[in-house]
């Protein structure tokens, strides 16, 4: 059974009223207009091979036939969009950018997923392969040299070599980092310090860099999970994320702070700040 925590991000999906006439007719007109662009271009293209072609047009033939497939794509998109509900905040510019980012997010979520499972049907091998990454990142370190892992070769050599620890084996080389020194437990210096929820007593810090995080991974597999588990989701409806944005502090060495689901400097010039403006509540 697997169990995945992904508790930072919760979504809502509302307006469950269909499409009035005139919607759909915005949209179906928007569609005609770049089809019928397009094949005016395509037209345009004809023309020029039969009657005026030159090796010189080869180049604005190319161009031209460019323009005519990213017109023809925006009105099959558009004439798609006109058969979906869509949100009434949403004007024909928000309802392109958000039919992007749903669809785009889908196909990759789809594959993100899929490598997913198959690391929970493989469970020893994803971790064989991720105890080689994290040794790669780290031969260099104090703490893997002090305690003679530079070698390990699987996880069997690692028990041999490494017995069960707890935090508090690790505290002064957490304190080391925290105040500046480089090389400590993770190749120079991490980009945070991570806070734990001190569900078993205190908050405890992890040092975390490179491939120990990627912010956009459990947004990518959550999303994935959801349109698995909700086929029948309406798809061009607007999505509320709530988020908790933790507060920031810096150790003694000037490390951030934060907790794990804590939004990185200019987030909310970022995606923060697009999905408000993607997805207004006034």
């Amino acid at each position: 059974m697997r169990h995945i925590h992904l508790s930072a991000y919760v979504f809502f999906f509302t307006e469950r009223k269909e499409n009035t006439f005139f919607v759909i007719m915005n949209y179906v007109l928007l569609s005609s207009a770049f089809l019928a662009v397009s094949a005016v271009i395509t037209s345009y293209i004809f023309f020029v091979m039969n009657h005026d072609f030159a090796p010189s047009s080869i180049f604005k033939i190319v161009f031209v036939g460019f323009a005519a497939g990213v017109s023809c794509t925006l009105g099959l998109v558009f004439l798609f969009i006109s058969t979906q509900p869509v949100s009434r905040h949403f004007d024909a510019k928000r309802a392109f950018i958000h039919f992007l980012l749903e669809y785009g997010l889908r196909l990759y979520g789809k594959r993100h997923k899929a490598r997913f499972d198959v690391s929970c049907e493989r469970p020893r091998e994803t971790q064989e392969i991720l105890l080689q990454t994290f040794l790669k990142g780290a031969r260099e370190t104090t703490y893997v040299r002090e305690n003679n892992i530079s070698e390990v070769c699987d996880l069997a050599d690692l028990k041999r070599k490494h017995k069960l620890t707890d935090y508090e084996h690790y505290k002064t080389y957490v304190d080391r980092t925290a105040k500046g020194e480089r090389n400590v437990l993770v190749s120079g210096v991490p980009e945070r310090l991570v806070l734990t929820s001190g569900t078993t007593g205190t908050g405890k810090l992890i040092p975390i860099k490179d491939l120990q995080t990627r912010s956009g991974e459990p947004f990518i597999l959550m999303n994935a999970i959801v349109d698995e588990c909700f086929p029948a989701l309406r798809r061009m409806q607007p999505k509320l994320f709530l988020f908790c944005l933790p507060s920031l502090s810096k150790s003694e060495g000037g490390i951030d702070i934060t907790s794990l689901s804590y939004l990185p400097k200019g987030a909310e010039f970022g995606f923060v700040g697009y999905v408000h403006h993607l997805y207004p509540t006034s």
